[in-house]
C-alpha cells in the first residue's frame, strides 16, 4: 500500500522537519541521478529531491537487476522522479571523478529525501517483496467472531541477520540516511 508509505513521509515532513529533512544539496562534482521516467542519467540540479538505494550490489549486469527495477517503481509510486543507485550513478572508470564521488557518499545519503533499504535476499536479483514478488502471507485463523493473526518477526532482527547488513558500506548508509524505508522478506517498515 503505497498510500501508507506516502502518509508516513507526509507525517514526518509535517512533524520532524528540522531533524529528518536535509536542506543542503550534495555539492559533489559530476553528481548524477537516474530519471525513473526516462531511465536515463541526468546531472543533479540543486533542489531536486531524490531517493537513494542501499542494497547488496554486484557488478556486471547487462539488464537492471530486479531490486533496482522494483526501486524504480517504488520511487514513482511515492511521487518522486529521481533515484540514486551507486553502480549506475557513479562513473565506473576508476578515475578521479569516481574517487571523489565515493569519498562523498555520506552527502549522497544524508541529502536524500528517503533511502530505500533492500534488506532481503542474497543479491540484487532477489527483488523487493510485495513490489514484484508475491507477498508473505501472515498466518491467521477466524474462531467465532475473533480473528487471530500470527505475529511477525522483529524487523530489527531480520535486518541484523540480512545479507545487506554484512556489507561494509551499510553502517554509513543506514546511519547517515535521515529516512529509511526498509524492505525485509516479511514486512516493510519506515524509520526517520
Amino acid at each position: 500500500e503505497f498510500s501508507i508509505v506516502r502518509a508516513w513521509l507526509q507525517l514526518c515532513s509535517r512533524n520532524h522537519e528540522d531533524s529528518c529533512i536535509s536542506f543542503e544539496a550534495p555539492n559533489i562534482p559530476g553528481f548524477q541521478l537516474l530519471n525513473c521516467k526516462t531511465r536515463k542519467l541526468e546531472p543533479y540540479i540543486a533542489g531536486t529531491e531524490y531517493i537513494a538505494l542501499s542494497y547488496k550490489n554486484e557488478q556486471g549486469h547487462s539488464v537492471l537487476p530486479q531490486t533496482i527495477e522494483d526501486t524504480l517503481k517504488v520511487t514513482l509510486e511515492l511521487g518522486f522522479q529521481y533515484l540514486w543507485v551507486d553502480s549506475y550513478c557513479i562513473p565506473q572508470f576508476g578515475d578521479r571523478v569516481e574517487y571523489i564521488q565515493i569519498a562523498h557518499m555520506d552527502l549522497v545519503y544524508n541529502c536524500a529525501t528517503l533511502t530505500i533499504v533492500a534488506a532481503c535476499g542474497k543479491n540484487s536479483a532477489f527483488s523487493l517483496p510485495r513490489v514484484s514478488r508475491s507477498r508473505f502471507l501472515q498466518r491467521s485463523i477466524t474462531v467465532g467472531e475473533y480473528d487471530i493473526v500470527s505475529a511477525l518477526s522483529n524487523p530489527v532482527r531480520d535486518v541484523r541477520n540480512s545479507k545487506w547488513m554484512s556489507r561494509g558500506w551499510t553502517y554509513q548508509e543506514a546511519l547517515l540516511s535521515k529516512r529509511r524505508l526498509i524492505f525485509t522478506e516479511k514486512q516493510v517498515y519506515f524509520e526517520c
